[in-house]
């Protein structure tokens, strides 16, 4: 529970968030529930946010476990 996220996948402020954390460095770590998903629409707003962020160049996808065990 000490690892703190950036921000849910609903803030408004996302992007902003995404930009401050390359232009600072660390890690973007962005989170939501399944549950959450309510509609159709909700499934591709995210999935339009996972390809923007998998369409940047500097993104490197990991698991929480692949992050921890990163070496320092």
């Amino acid at each position: 529970m000490e690892f703190g996220t950036t921000t849910h996948r609903l803030n408004p402020r996302i992007w902003d968030e995404f930009n401050h954390t390359k232009v600072t460095g660390g890690v973007f770590h962005f989170w939501g529930h399944s549950y959450e998903f309510l509609n159709e629409t909700m499934w591709k707003e995210f999935e339009a946010k996972r390809a923007r962020l998998s369409a940047d160049p500097d993104v490197r996808w990991m698991t929480n476990l692949d992050l921890f065990n990163e070496p320092r």
